[in-house]
């Protein structure tokens, strides 16, 4: 059980994922369309923070551009709550030169105790941002982490 509480939209489904041993929680629209047009998804995963790593350092690849991403059009950091919110896009050659941007909105928040930082990314194609910005705002912004422990 993940020590995570969002609200889930209505007409949304939560599955596990486990890749390259890291496990996460993927939040993808019910409907065909909205999978595969606008390719809306939320990813919810966990990481350990190094000794020497922040959350201000975190956010430093993210201040200039960098392969196909963009830099972040906003970065908010609340030291205090230990919360960062990014937000960006990125391009990426899928085939035959063709090119899709993605937009993502990105929270880290930091769970002191453990030094683990919880991240829920949110993103779909650029295009198509605009029909999922209130499901993003259910799942990526108001996402918390509860005070319940487990080992990533």
């Amino acid at each position: 059980m993940w020590p995570l509480t969002f609200d889930l939209p209505a007409q949304w489904q939560v599955s596990s994922k486990t890749e390259k041993k890291r496990r996460s929680l993927q939040v993808l629209p019910r409907r065909a369309e909205d999978r595969e047009r606008g390719d809306a998804r939320a990813v919810f995963s966990v990481r350990r923070l190094a000794k020497r790593d922040s959350l201000q350092r975190l956010t430093q690849p993210y201040r200039s551009a960098r392969g196909g991403r963009e830099a972040a059009s906003r970065i908010e950091l609340d030291e205090k709550r230990g919360r960062v919110l990014l937000d960006y896009r990125e391009s990426e050659n899928v085939q035959n030169g063709l090119w899709i941007v993605r937009r993502h909105q990105k929270v880290w928040q930091l769970d002191k105790a453990s030094r683990r930082v919880f991240e829920a990314d949110c993103s779909a194609n650029a295009s198509e941002y605009k029909h999922y910005r209130q499901p993003f705002s259910s799942l990526c912004l108001k996402f918390a982490v509860s005070g319940k422990r487990e080992q990533p």
